[in-house]
């Protein structure tokens, strides 16, 4: 049998889801060659602003502790945060009462979904399950129930939750929740009607696009009231439920055959299962314009059981067919015309099924052996299949049984075992944040342009106000009115012709702060949204959470999932994410404090110049000759005297300006080395290289193991995108 949840026995539905520097040596430049000579904006397109405010109070203080100081050296020895394991596994412990957790579905901020619930021995089930949301900074929190127990399924980027909750008359129903709003309300997604307008008991929801559509499979009667089969749906919360029939021909359909939806992509197409006129399971696509669709299958397992799981905005398609009882093979679509392509599973691993995929084709599921010994695993064209169990630290105690889901960033949602307990986990790249190796660079009257494998192409003849990196695209607000734009491979997009004094890139949205009393905005997939009519003074992007400085007097705020919460009265003069961790530097004395979910610790009574989060270390300036310092669990470490003009994190190592002193790198082990004695107007990191402007016509260099001149023009600014 499929490890797919059967509904009944004859179907299943799915549980888803340098190195020291010699000299500066200066070569000639490459060629500014591919210039766009041409306005590259197209013509606008029109941007939605819908206005909504929420501020909510409450804050902790506590104090702690001043640093400790060690002797002035540029051969301190400091620990970097490394590993030779892909990912960091981190468990998700099950709500009050409950003794095991499991996760179902990801976002691409990181946030989980799933259930909590207890284990009854004697008949082999969970019970007492309840639906719970999960944030790197927030922890979990209970949601709504219609009535009885409650579970999770999926979760996109705008905060939208799919699953299902049993009503007061005992049936388990499709639900939605917005974790957005606070209580986080439940919503009856409901059942089919047939013909007669004659409704069904139950409903399940699984996945859900960023478009809002949610896949599951409804009770649907037949006019003679003897027979309920269930079919896939898609649901779009303006719109309501639309059943998306069966690949039978004869009608009406309800009296032939039972399909499930299981994902959406954010084009509208859904893939699932149903029977065909046979009563046969077949793979299938669904979209608006071509309907329901069979996907080819193997020949060598034709009649066979065939599962279409999880498909990306490029149209690969995730899958598996039931070959015998406890035997799978997991395959994939390349596009919904292509013939299914067998993935080869590890020896040990004969078996298994694929559960979630991201963007890049990365996907994720379980295998097992004729034992039924079960490992999640994530497989890609290129690596194959790899058990998850041998990318984790071994002496961390997992054993990692279900992958669920998988985002856009890499982390991965499951289930296993931690220490003999049932927990949802999720894996962290260990590279995650790594430095891409694309920079975009704004050369002033000369326009805006993007490097790339070594070559420069013209994006804009205009001049932008600053760049921000954001997902696959660049974002840059334009002066004189022209408004905020976006830009990725198709083309330029603008967003608003209100001109931003401040963006930040938060994932999939961007966070747009408008004077004039327009306030703080969100941009994502459907449009503008207002969060205040405040105006901050600067605002971070802190995991799953916006922090804010509104001032003066309004303190410190949090955007979350219930809206905004005030976390100190005071003013901050500057914030910094790392990690799980907010810090806050306060003037008056009141120095540098950190900010998690157990309050405020306060780090020093020093009043930093600049703050640099570094892997699992916080670099940390403090000027008037207190030098640069590392602060991590050991507490403090100063690793010079001197006070840097910038610092930046690379991948491995610090980049330090420190003025007539020259360009710095500090790592460890290694300890300091000069790059040169010329001083940078600015310094970008670009993945494991430095881009570096001297300005006075010296140009744009790139440092690797050496020094290369990439442009003799000076830019305005520069920043390290991800676009192609």
């Amino acid at each position: 049998m499929s490890k797919l949840r059967r509904i009944p026995s004859s179907l299943v539905a799915t549980w888803l889801l340098t190195v020291a520097v010699l000299a500066f040596h200066f070569e000639s430049e490459p060629a500014m060659g591919n210039e766009v000579t041409e306005d590259p904006f197209p013509e606008e397109r029109t941007s939605r602003l819908k206005p909504v405010l929420r501020i909510e109070s409450g804050s902790r203080v506590r104090r702690h502790g001043a640093p400790r100081t060690k002797p002035a050296s540029f051969e301190s020895d400091v620990g970097l945060f490394s590993t030779a394991y892909e990912y960091e596994a981190l468990a998700i412990e099950p709500l009050s009462g409950r003794a095991r957790s499991s996760a179902r579905g990801i976002n691409n901020f990181g946030q989980v979904v799933g259930r909590s619930h207890n284990y009854d021995v004697a008949n082999d089930e969970d019970v007492n399950q309840e639906a719970f949301v999960w944030g790197p900074t927030g922890g979990a929190r209970i949601l709504g129930t219609l009535s009885g127990v409650s579970s999770a399924w999926g979760i996109n980027d705008d905060g939208a939750v799919s699953g299902y909750s049993f009503n007061a008359d005992g049936f388990e129903r499709a639900a939605r929740w917005d974790i957005y709003k606070s209580p986080f309300a439940v919503d009856d997604i409901g059942t089919l009607d047939n013909t007669s307008g004659v409704s069904g008991d139950s409903s399940t929801a699984y996945d859900l696009s960023n478009l809002g559509q949610i896949t599951g499979f409804a009770d649907i009667p037949n006019d003679a009231g003897d027979f309920m089969p269930y079919h896939a749906f898609l649901y779009d919360h303006s719109t309501g439920i639309q059943d998306l029939g069966t690949l039978d021909t004869l009608y009406p359909q309800w009296q032939h055959g039972y399909s499930i939806s299981y994902d959406a992509n954010n084009k509208g197409e859904a893939v699932g299962i149903a029977n065909n006129s046979s009563w046969q399971f077949r793979p299938f696509i669904y979209d608006a314009a071509g309907g329901m669709r069979e996907l080819n299958r193997d020949i060598s397992y034709g009649s066979n059981e065939w599962y279409a799981v999880a498909i990306n905005e490029s149209g690969l398609i995730g899958g598996h067919v039931i070959v015998a009882t406890d035997q799978s093979f997991p395959y994939y679509w390349q596009d919904d015309l292509a013939d299914p392509i067998q993935i080869t599973m590890p020896v040990a691993f004969p078996y298994g099924e694929i559960y979630g995929m991201n963007a890049q084709g990365e996907m994720v599921g379980i295998m097992w052996d004729a034992t039924g010994i079960e490992h999640a695993f994530v497989f890609d064209v290129d690596k194959g299949v790899r058990d998850l169990n041998d990318l984790i630290d071994p002496t961390a105690g997992w054993l990692l049984r279900w992958a669920r889901d998988i985002n856009d960033t890499g982390q991965i949602a499951g289930t296993g075992e931690l220490d003999g307990l049932t927990r949802a986990f999720v894996l962290n790249p260990t590279n995650l944040g790594a430095l891409g190796d694309e920079l975009a660079a704004d050369f002033g009257d000369r326009g805006l342009w993007h490097r790339n494998s070594g070559a420069w192409t013209k994006l804009s003849k205009w001049d932008p106000v600053e760049l921000i990196d954001w997902q696959d695209k660049i974002a840059a607000p334009f002066d004189s009115g022209r408004g905020l734009w976006a830009y990725d491979p198709s083309g330029w997009e603008k967003l608003t012709s209100w001109n931003p004094y401040e963006v930040v890139a938060w994932h999939s949205k961007l966070s747009a702060a408008f004077d004039s009393g327009r306030g703080m905005w969100l941009y994502g997939s459907t449009g503008w949204s207002r969060i205040t009519s405040w105006e901050p003074l600067r605002m971070v992007a802190w995991s799953d959470k916006l922090a804010a400085v509104f001032g003066p007097g309004r303190g410190l705020w949090v955007y979350g999932f219930s809206g905004w919460e005030k976390i100190t009265s005071w003013d901050s003069d500057d914030i910094v994410a790392w990690g799980d961790k907010l810090l806050a530097a306060f003037n008056s004395g009141r120095g540098l404090w950190c900010y998690e979910a157990s309050g405020w610790t306060k780090l020093t009574s020093w009043e930093p110049v600049q703050m640099v989060a570094w892997g699992d270390q916080l670099a940390v300036a403090f000027g008037a000759g207190r030098g640069l310092w590392i602060w991590n669990s050991s507490g403090w470490t100063r690793i010079t005297s001197w006070d840097p003009e910038q610092v930046i994190a690379c991948n491995n190592c610090l980049a330090a300006d420190f003025g007539v002193k020259g360009l710095w790198k500090f790592s460890s082990p290694g300890g300091w080395s000069k790059l040169t004695s010329w001083d940078p107007e600015q310094i970008e990191a670009m993945a494991d290289k430095l881009a570096a402007d001297f300005g006075s016509g010296r140009g744009l260099w790139l440092y690797e193991t050496d020094w290369t001149k990439i442009a003799s023009w000076d830019p305005e600014d520069m920043e390290t995108v991800d676009v192609f």
